[in-house]
């Protein structure tokens, strides 16, 4: 490597690759990494608008439409590019090879992609947020139900008490107590 020469570092190969920077890491799914000259890789012209020639729907290795995918991206429309499988897209770099407008599909698709992962991870996160809280507030209401309960039935158990209680003084009130004879008197009547 001549690093005065080097103009462009592409991870992936031509087609699929992308620039990356000069300290950017080999991993274990690096299958290439091109170092260019000006001239082997020549910096990519300025993308033009659409003109709708339909060579990309051509190319398609995967038979998806590029133009429809394309106007979905830019607007991010992401239930349409959903519908019409952006998923399914291989990421080969066939459409934007042959794009004369050098519209460059596969960074779009890239990161059309990265964007409806982030926005499904939000609404997973938020759904996992929403139910731990339902299961809270409903475990928070069993327990009030639960303290209610018990504070009821301790309730009716020092009511019973206490009625137990007035019913045993009151048949104590009733009761005539034990006259208490003097053991002269018992004599005598004997």
């Amino acid at each position: 490597l001549q690093p005065e020469r080097l103009h462009r570092l592409v991870m992936g190969g031509p087609m699929m690759g992308f620039t990356v920077d000069s300290a950017a890491p080999v991993i274990k799914t690096s299958n290439c990494l091109l170092a260019g000259t000006i001239d082997e890789l020549p910096p990519p012209p300025p993308p033009l608008p659409c003109i709708r020639c339909g060579l990309c729907a051509e190319a398609c290795p995967a038979e998806l439409l590029p133009q429809q995918l394309h106007w979905f991206a830019l607007g991010k429309d992401y239930p349409q590019l959903e519908r019409y499988n952006l998923f399914d897209c291989i990421e080969c770099g066939a459409r934007a090879y042959v794009c004369p407008s050098h519209i460059p599909l596969v960074h779009q698709y890239r990161a059309a992609k990265s964007e409806i992962r982030s926005i499904e991870l939000q609404h997973s996160r938020a759904d996992h947020s929403r139910r731990r809280f339902e299961e809270r507030q409903a475990r928070l209401e069993r327990e009030a139900e639960q303290r209610e309960r018990d504070r009821q039935a301790r309730a009716e158990r020092a009511a019973r008490a206490k009625a137990a209680r007035e019913a045993k003084a009151a048949s104590e009130k009733d009761t005539p107590a034990p006259v208490a004879v003097a053991p002269d008197l018992a004599r005598i009547q004997a």
